[in-house]
């Protein structure tokens, strides 16, 4: 369930499975020679990668150790030329937005979703793999140990992610053994279960959809040039040609991305803390992103009601909310009024 979903919804990760299962292929039937080449290309996809790619160094001769090590280092030395050359920074910006500046919320969550994940993947299935990697002494099963332990080192060092708690098969597992044995006492077929898992159904058929519909709506109220602030800075830039994006959250904003979190500012319980604010969603000023670029639209904000209203209330004055277009700026020149009309 997580792979099929992420590879409808994220970009990368269908070609980053590709790549490792292809690489694994080549490495059982010892046919390395490709397997540089790959390493490079799932970096470039998305660097965090280069945790695979030690996997596979730990795997291969020296020989395909040092051509992984060429391969990864002339791939990383060119994407970073680029980027000081075209951005002016060393790091992606998502770097400084996720892994800079963090607190000790960020190394707490990363332990809590950590052993979160170890408990309800069953601790004893754990256990038992590492128990069955050393008693073989195989090479392979080591390796693929040592990788998961650098993987949940990784997972605290940032703090877990947002989307971790999300359609992950663990949690419908878990709930499909629920459901089925209330279906048994009620004497209902399991076949039936298509039924009780219709919420997980509905996201996917009217998630996208929903935005999509959002996006039909501004496109046709707004003109070319129109700068609108969004917090989910996916879909709706990647449809709307010809606007301006502000990212509330700072993927895309150099300014947010170098702030420091502001969890710690938060006066909301340590749970909340850990629900709200991951990673990549604890950076934001307002007093940037609205009182100073000043946005025509603002289609949404993350989790309003956790922070402090004082955060962004003062900046939206000038600003009158329409559904489903969001805060509008009055009297916007980039705003085609007559066709502003409010639905319900």
């Amino acid at each position: 369930m997580p792979l099929i979903y992420w590879s409808l919804v994220g970009m990368e990760v269908s070609a980053l499975v590709f790549i490792t299962f292809f690489a694994l292929y080549l490495y059982v039937k010892d046919k390395t020679t490709l397997i540089p080449f790959l390493m490079a290309l799932g970096v470039l996809i998305r660097m965090d990668y280069a945790l695979v790619v030690l996997v596979f160094f730990l795997l291969v001769g020296w020989k395909e150790r040092l051509k992984i090590l060429s391969a990864v280092f002339i791939m990383l030395l060119g994407m970073t030329v680029f980027r000081v050359l075209y951005y002016g920074d060393i790091f992606p910006n998502t770097y400084y937005l996720k892994a800079t500046g963090l607190d000790i919320y960020t190394y707490l969550r990363g332990i809590y979703v950590a052993l979160k994940h170890i408990l309800i993947y069953n601790p004893f299935l754990y256990g038992l793999a590492f128990y069955w990697a050393f008693k073989i002494r195989d090479k392979l099963s080591k390796v693929f140990i040592f990788a998961f332990i650098v993987l949940v080192l990784y997972v605290v060092k940032v703090g877990g992610d947002v989307w971790e708690s999300s359609f992950t098969l663990s949690e419908i597992t878990r709930k499909l053994k629920i459901i089925l044995v209330i279906l048994s006492l009620m004497g209902i077929h399991p076949s039936r279960i298509r039924v009780f898992l219709r919420p997980y159904e509905e996201f996917h058929i009217s998630y996208n959809p929903r935005y999509l519909w959002r996006i039909y709506k501004i496109g046709e109220i707004t003109r070319d040039g129109a700068k609108i602030a969004v917090a989910a800075a996916g879909i709706i830039p990647y449809y709307l040609e010809n606007r301006y994006f502000i990212d509330l959250l700072g993927k895309n904003d150099r300014y947010i991305a170098k702030l420091k979190p502001k969890t710690g500012n938060m006066k909301v319980s340590l749970v909340k803390k850990f629900k709200y604010f991951p990673p990549g969603h604890n950076k934001w000023d307002y007093s940037y992103s609205i009182g100073k670029l000043k946005p025509d639209v603002i289609v949404n904000v993350w989790v309003l009601d956790k922070i402090d209203s004082s955060e962004f209330y003062p900046y939206v004055r000038d600003y009158i909310y329409i559904f489903p277009y969001g805060l509008l700026l009055k009297n916007s020149p980039k705003i085609i009024w007559e066709k502003v009309k409010r639905q319900d």
